[in-house]
């Protein structure tokens, strides 16, 4: 396969670039490239190109060939936004959620989440979920990296998507009718979509008043209750379904 890189700056067909000296390391002696070999470089404004190495070196010489016409993002932008796992599974959700197209990811501190992210450690964290995401987006072949966000609870949580959804185990366990699908069907123009997921624990009564003060529709993943890093991976591959396939 192809292997892909993201490039800080604009580009354009025939231009003659250098790779950063990770990216050029990882291509030539991770991946074994030698002058020719082809790849693909994704410029600072989502264009893909096709391109090749010129020189084996490191910093390694690239030449820019054609720009790459079909799309690769899901056609909604989809924030997913969950409440603070244990463990690593924020290594887990940020990798996948990249895969499957998510515009944006965040981790908020929730009542019932028995993580805690102390305040000096979360840029180091949120830096390391960055570069995961970044490995993730060029390994998928796609041609943004999503944003990685960390909030303190629920009152920053910006409203001003289009759509908000609560995927909410508690309507699972009550035979509601309102599954995921019911609700995107619904809202056939939503450009752009927030997704809220609970911790371990799911969420308290009092965030869910919250949130339905404030507008959010809740909804169902089905019948069975997923894991909390298992929800926001099930509702993103529903959207890709429901808009790409």
């Amino acid at each position: 396969m192809v292997q892909q890189y993201f490039y800080p700056k604009r580009l354009k067909s025939n231009d003659n670039i250098e790779l950063g000296q990770e990216d050029s390391f990882h291509l030539i002696k991770v991946m074994r490239a030698v002058s020719g070999t082809p790849i693909e470089i994704v410029s600072s404004d989502g264009e893909k190109y096709e391109a090749k190495v010129r020189e084996a070196t490191i910093p390694t010489p690239i030449d820019i060939l054609s720009k790459v016409t079909k799309k690769f993002e899901l056609p909604v932008k989809v924030t997913i936004l969950c409440g603070l796992p244990k463990q690593n599974k924020a290594d887990l959700i940020t990798q996948k959620a990249t895969e499957l197209g998510a515009h944006q990811i965040g981790f908020l501190e929730m009542d019932r989440s028995i993580s805690s992210w102390d305040q000096k450690k979360r840029k180091s964290k949120i830096e390391r979920l960055q570069k995961i995401a970044k490995e993730a987006a060029e390994q998928s072949h796609r041609t943004r990296v999503p944003k990685l966000i960390f909030l303190d609870g629920n009152q920053e949580i910006d409203f001003s998507d289009n759509l908000v959804i609560v995927c909410d185990e508690d309507i699972a366990k009550s035979n509601h009718p309102f599954s995921l699908k019911k609700t995107l069907e619904e809202h056939p123009n939503s450009h752009s979509i927030l997704m809220i997921f609970g911790p371990e624990g799911g969420l308290s009564d009092a965030e869910r008043q919250l949130l339905k003060d404030k507008g959010a529709v809740f909804s169902s993943l089905g019948p069975r209750i997923l894991r909390c890093e298992t929800a926001p991976l099930y509702a993103l591959s529903v959207i890709s379904a429901l808009t790409e396939l």
